[in-house]
Formats: structure tokens, C-alpha cells, sequence
């Protein structure tokens, strides 16, 4: 009986060495770019996806199925019409090519992730014994997530909008994973009796560091019983929560600088988009990525002003590169975050702080508006 074949074992090896499919998951990947070419292109035009097929948009001629190949296609063609000869915009390939690697680096992320959490924490820790093909879902995941990223990033760029037929689509699938993965999923773990999971004036001795799942914390701990560990209400509460927070803060500090500046502050995508990453990631993670968000668009900013070139950029490519750094980090979540993350009155007070000096901001930049009309 020891000696017979075994498929489930057969079945996994394959997971156990991830860089030996990384090449398919490559192609995967650049199929999917062109799939996300169309919607990036079509979407804010609010034209389906689907209807008409891919055809030159000098001569109108449908590209047949050979001429639609990512990647190998617009080699073969060098970047041409194979009927009239008019140039194809590089950035089809380049996105192509962009996807695929995301999906390959992902898939070799995630699939090497017990081994990257034993060499960090040891072989005591709560990925101990998570299975291969729960790694390979949370990384279909992360593909999934990944793919509304991208749309949104150069929707943002090439139109300054991001379109609501992207960010809710996305906010739905967010709450769908959260029901069905929700914290801390894949790990079968459960926290200590009595453990500290958070405040200003705990040593980090004394704060139970929560471990790396999916969905990357619970909307609190320790939970109650009307949402208990493993759960789908859960799940659901963490991302109902993370949408929440995620468009009331943006929508909210957009109102207060509107109202300073007398013009629109931010675009309502921002908000949508925001809305979008909390429904997948939680509320501390939404403040986060805001947070982070605002430092890489200043520092950008800045050097632009510096070297006196480069663009303006919207800044839903900022979020959106602050969501990838803050999710495919080595160490992404650490203790000061979580110090701070689940001190209730500590957060009450940073808010009501934060909140006063937004306001009284504004009410400066209005004032200062005001006067330069006198002038």
C-alpha cells in the first residue's frame, strides 16, 4: 500500500518548486495583459470589452487571432498593422509584459512564503503547515487584486478618472474574498487567552504580534463572539469596515480642501479607489497606504520641481504603488503599526487631532485665498 502511486503527493511537488512554473505563469500572465489593455482602453469610454473584437484603429480591419497574440504578436508585426502599416502604441507590449511578470513574481512570492517566514521567525510559527494549493489561492488572489490595480493605474494617467465600472466590480469581489477567506485565513491559528494585541505604553515584549494572512488583520482583536476567529462575519466586518473607512477618508479630507481651495482637491475616483483597497485589505491597511501614498507623491513631486521635468500625475497611481509596497514588502506589518492599530483611545485621539488640523488648514488656505483677491 506504501508503494502505490500517490496523486495527491504527485499533485503538489509541482507547488513545492515554483520557479519551474514561473515561465507558464508568465504567459498566463501576458494574456491577461491584453486582456486588461481592452478595459484600460474601452472602460473609460464606457464601451464593452467583449463587443466589437480587437481591430486597428486606423484602418478599422478586425486583427485575426494570429495577430492578437500577446507579446509574440507585436514582435512578429514590429509594433504594424499587418493591412495598413500604422503604428501600435508600445505600451499593449509593454503592459503584457508588465502582467506577466506581476503574476510570475506573485505566484513565486506566495508559494515561497512558508519557507521566507521559517528562515525569518524559525520553525515555530502559524504558517507551519499550510498547505501548497492554499498558497497557490492566496496568490490567484493577489492576481485577481493586481489586475484591478493596473486598470485603475493607467485609467488614472491616460484620463485623470478612474471609472466606476473598475472600482465597484472590485469592492464586490473584495467583500466576496473576505467571506470566504477571512482572517487569518490560510493559517489555523487562534490567539492566546489573554494576549495584548495593542497600546502606546506596551513593550513589544508584552504585545502579541498577529500573524500574516490574507487579509492582513481583523478589523479588531480580540474579536467578539458575534464574529469569531475563522468566520465569515468576520471576514465580511473587516472589509465592510476597510470600504467605509477607505471612501469616508478620502471623500472626507477631499470636502475639507475643496472647501479651502474654492476647486475640486481630489477626484472622487480616489475615494472609489480607496473604497476598493479596504474592501480587500482592511481599514489599518487603507490608512496606511493613504499615508504612504501621500509621502511617495510628495517626494515625486518634489523631484519634478527639482529637476524641472517630468509630469504631474494623478494620484491614484501613488495609492496604487503604496498598496503593492505595503502588501509585497518583506516584512509588511511589524510592531509599532499594530501598537498603534489596536489602541482604541490612542487612534481616537489621533483622529480628532488629525481632523482639527486638517480643518484648520483649510480655513488658512481660504483665508490666504481671500486676501490675495483683495490684492
Amino acid at each position: 500500500m506504501d508503494s502505490m502511486f500517490d496523486i495527491t503527493n504527485f499533485m503538489h511537488r509541482p507547488l513545492q518548486t515554483p520557479w519551474l512554473l514561473a515561465p507558464a505563469v508568465f504567459i498566463l500572465g501576458a494574456i491577461v495583459g491584453s486582456l486588461l489593455n481592452v478595459c484600460i482602453y474601452r472602460l473609460p469610454l464606457e464601451k464593452s470589452i467583449f463587443w466589437p473584437s480587437s481591430r486597428c484603429m486606423n484602418c478599422l480591419t478586425s486583427l485575426r487571432w494570429y495577430d492578437n497574440i500577446p507579446l509574440l504578436s507585436y514582435y512578429l508585426l514590429k509594433g504594424q498593422c499587418r493591412y495598413c502599416g500604422a503604428k501600435f502604441s508600445s505600451r499593449y507590449f509593454w503592459i503584457e509584459c508588465f502582467t506577466g511578470l506581476v503574476f510570475a513574481g506573485l505566484f513565486i512570492y506566495y508559494l515561497g512564503l512558508n519557507d521566507q517566514i521559517i528562515d525569518a521567525l524559525g520553525a515555530q510559527n502559524a504558517y507551519r503547515g499550510v498547505s501548497d494549493p492554499s498558497l497557490l489561492l492566496m496568490s490567484v488572489y493577489a492576481f485577481l487584486f493586481c489586475c484591478f490595480l493596473i486598470v485603475v493605474t493607467f485609467t488614472d494617467m491616460d484620463h485623470r478618472e478612474i471609472p466606476l465600472s473598475v472600482t465597484i466590480p472590485g469592492t464586490i469581489l473584495g467583500l466576496a474574498l473576505g467571506v470566504l477567506a477571512p482572517y487569518p485565513w490560510p493559517l489555523a491559528w487562534t490567539p492566546p487567552l489573554g494576549a495584548m494585541f495593542g497600546g502606546q505604553f506596551a513593550t513589544p515584549e508584552q504585545i502579541f504580534i498577529l500573524p500574516l494572512a490574507w487579509q492582513p488583520w481583523p478589523y479588531w482583536m480580540p474579536t467578539s463572539e458575534w464574529f469569531p476567529m475563522h468566520s465569515w462575519q468576520l471576514g465580511l466586518m473587516t472589509s465592510v469596515i476597510g470600504a467605509l473607512v477607505g471612501t469616508g477618508l478620502v471623500r472626507a479630507i477631499r470636502w475639507i480642501f475643496s472647501w479651502g481651495f474654492g476647486k475640486e482637491a481630489m477626484g472622487i475616483g480616489d475615494a472609489d479607489l480607496m473604497m476598493m483597497i479596504g474592501a480587500f485589505l482592511g481599514w489599518q491597511a487603507v490608512l496606511l497606504v493613504f499615508i504612504l501614498g501621500v509621502f511617495i507623491a510628495m517626494s515625486y513631486a518634489l523631484c519634478i520641481f527639482v529637476l524641472n521635468r517630468g509630469r504631474e500625475l494623478p494620484f491614484g497611481p501613488f495609492l496604487t504603488l503604496a498598496t503593492a509596497l505595503l502588501l509585497w514588502s518583506p516584512l509588511p506589518m511589524h510592531t509599532v503599526s499594530q501598537k498603534i492599530f489596536f489602541d482604541g483611545l490612542f487612534l481616537l485621539m489621533m483622529g480628532s487631532v488629525g481632523a482639527i488640523l486638517a480643518l484648520l488648514m483649510a480655513f488658512g488656505i481660504r483665508i490666504f485665498r481671500f486676501i490675495r483677491m483683495a490684492t
